[in-house]
């Protein structure tokens, strides 16, 4: 009996003397390291770069190659910068991604700066004089195009130049894409019908180009566009509004005067509604009078809509629409309407749907010309009725 109890002292005299031994520092069972993934994407062709470390641990940070190129800086998905040979820590547990941005030189011209920046960010191309035999892109070695204004940097130097227009028997250029020669009633660039082919390039255009549709305004905004939603029940018609400097004054013609002058007002003739519709714009500004006498104004007048009317087809924005002249409106009875094309709106009974030119009237400057579509007649209307707008372009 007495060797039993010995013996069961002696298991718990060892029992307690390990579990003092281990009641000191236990703090490293169980522990895992912090694992950091930091992954590298140098841009240059080669496969992305991945390193794995301890949270803490630093990593030195290589510098790519790529042939005839320096290499700028690495950066993170919040822009921020980090050279490339400095040492850089891991300092999370989630994965880290860094971007590799090259110095990239943009090679133009004789006459032109050569432009210095780094890959994928904003640079601005310069615009260039060309007459009509060149095309309105810079062109890359590759002949990818680059349009003046505003572009992404590419990854890579890049060398560019004008170009002319070289054509293929369809009369489109083999550099830019752009078709050369149009029929009356080819559909225009954009979407619309040529109406008018004056035979040759001059002051910068040759054909006229109606709008697809008429305007209306949807949501603040001037479209032409039938299928987006709201067009069918918006306003019809707009007022060709009235310039006027000040509220009890009297209407004036473009020039600020009550005498309409063929040399600094507004004209009947094919090729003069760009003009009229800036002159318009420029004496009437963001807002017109709505009536011939007191304060109310607005800014959806005839001119200024088609002046903002933006419209984007295949990715091309056009933004150069104006209201035609008396004579361009005119073509668009002639050419298209008594073809079945267009889609104008006419009175069968009589003439009481009009379309506003941009002319205003000689003699009385509180009036414009517009276009019935019923049979052809133009007529004259006072500036605050309500007429439908068909804006035009000229390519």
């Amino acid at each position: 009996m007495k060797r039993c109890i010995l013996f069961l002292l002696s298991v718990a005299f060892v029992f307690l003397l390990f579990s003092c031994d281990s009641s000191g520092d236990n703090s490293q069972v169980g522990k895992t390291e912090d694992i950091c993934t930091i992954i590298l994407h140098p841009n240059n062709g080669t496969s992305d770069i991945v390193y794995n470390g301890n949270q803490g641990d630093l990593v030195t940070l290589p510098i790519p190659y790529k042939d005839g190129q320096a290499f700028a800086y690495w950066f993170d998905a919040n822009n921020n910068i980090f050279d490339g040979g400095n040492g850089f820590a891991y300092s999370s547990t989630t994965t880290i991604e860094l971007w590799g941005r090259w110095n990239v030189t943009i090679d133009l011209p004789e006459g032109f700066n050569d432009i210095h920046s780094y890959s994928e960010l904003r640079v601005e191309l310069p615009e260039f004089d060309h007459d009509d035999s060149y095309c309105p892109f810079w062109v890359d070695m590759n002949g990818n195009k680059y349009s003046p204004g505003i572009i992404t940097c590419p990854m890579d130097n890049i060398q560019l130049h004008t170009a002319k227009h070289d054509y293929d028997n369809q009369y489109v250029c083999r550099v830019c894409g752009k078709c050369i020669k149009y029929d009356i009633l080819d559909i225009g660039p954009a979407g619309g019908y040529i109406f008018y082919d004056k035979g040759y390039y001059s002051d910068g255009w040759r054909y006229l180009e109606a709008a697809p549709a008429d305007l209306r305004v949807v949501a603040g905004m001037p479209i032409v566009d039938a299928s987006i939603s709201g067009y069918s029940s918006a306003t019809a018609g707009y007022v060709f509004g009235y310039f006027r400097t000040k509220d009890s004054g009297s209407n004036l013609y473009v020039n600020g005067t009550t005498t309409y002058n063929t040399s600094n007002c507004t004209g009947t003739a094919i090729g003069t509604g760009a003009m009229n519709t800036q002159l318009l714009v420029d004496a009437m500004g963001e807002q017109s009078y709505s009536s011939s006498s007191g304060s109310v104004k607005t800014g959806n007048y005839a001119a200024r809509l088609c002046d903002i009317l933006t419209y984007t087809v295949g990715g091309e924005t056009f933004d150069d629409w104006f209201l035609p002249s008396k004579d361009e409106l005119y073509l668009m009875y002639v050419n298209l309407h008594k073809k079945g094309l267009g889609g104008f709106t006419y009175s069968e009974v009589q003439d009481t749907i009009f379309y506003w030119s941009s002319s205003e009237t000689n003699g009385v400057p509180g009036d414009a010309m517009v276009q019935s579509f019923r049979y052809g007649q133009q007529y004259t209307n006072s500036r605050f009725e309500s007429n439908r707008v068909r804006p035009v372009r000229t390519i």
